[in-house]
């Protein structure tokens, strides 16, 4: 039995529509995987950000480490017995450190 001209427009419509639905899908899952790195990087510079920022203000006093940090409970932080007061830093000292921490924060 031979296919009538309607069945191959038919065929050929369904044809169209699941090779765009996949092309749609191919896209999602690339716009996926990128939200997914974008994420990742974040996180590695926000890391970043936070153990700048504890050597910046504790230095060696800190008991905080990135170690210590479990998704399950959140940051278990002990701080140190004393803390010692910062000392002042020239204005020079302070624009290299926002220019860092800016650059680590785009």
């Amino acid at each position: 039995m031979a296919m009538t001209e309607v069945d191959k427009d038919q065929l050929q419509a369904l044809r169209d529509r699941v090779e765009e639905d996949y092309r749609r899908v191919e896209d999602e899952y690339r716009r996926a995987e990128e939200n997914y790195r974008r994420a990742e990087e974040s996180y590695r510079l926000d890391i970043a950000a936070i153990e700048h920022l504890q050597r910046r203000f504790f230095g060696s006093l800190s008991s905080i480490s990135t170690s210590e940090y479990s998704a399950s409970n959140g940051l278990n932080i002990k701080p140190p017995a004393t803390i010692q007061p910062l000392q002042p830093i020239s204005a020079a000292k302070a624009n290299e450190e926002w220019e860092i921490f800016k650059s680590v924060h785009k």
